[in-house]
């Protein structure tokens, strides 16, 4: 484990910085480096519990970055498009499925509506 650790850091240590000096910024350095050091590429880390532990530790790492540079006075000036833009997108993912399973449902029993009526 500590081994794979060593090997997460080294690769985003050289390929940030090489990255940021091309212009790419420091993001995509850590996808090219969790690429390379990955099963598809080098196999340098090929255990997924070790890898899916990371990924969740830099998620949290991301957040908490995050948290500290929002300000709260920015948040209550967005309060209105976040939640009304977010509602809309909940409602619009959650009615969508609805709308193709209905589609389907009447492709399925449309045939046999014309085949007993006919």
């Amino acid at each position: 484990m500590l081994s794979q650790a060593a090997i997460f850091l080294a690769s985003a240590v050289i390929l940030v910085p090489l990255c940021s000096r091309f212009g790419l910024g420091a993001v995509l350095g850590y996808l090219l480096a969790g690429m390379l050091i990955g099963p598809s590429a080098l196999s340098l880390v090929s255990d997924v519990e070790t890898i899916y532990q990371a990924s969740e530790f830099g998620v949290v790492l991301l957040l908490f970055i995050i948290g500290l540079e929002l300000q709260p006075s920015r948040l209550w000036v967005l309060r209105r498009p976040v939640f009304g833009l977010g509602s809309a997108q909940v409602f619009l993912t959650g009615r969508r499925p609805r709308a193709f399973e209905l589609l389907r449902l009447q492709q399925t029993f449309a045939p046999a509506a014309r085949h007993l009526s006919g």
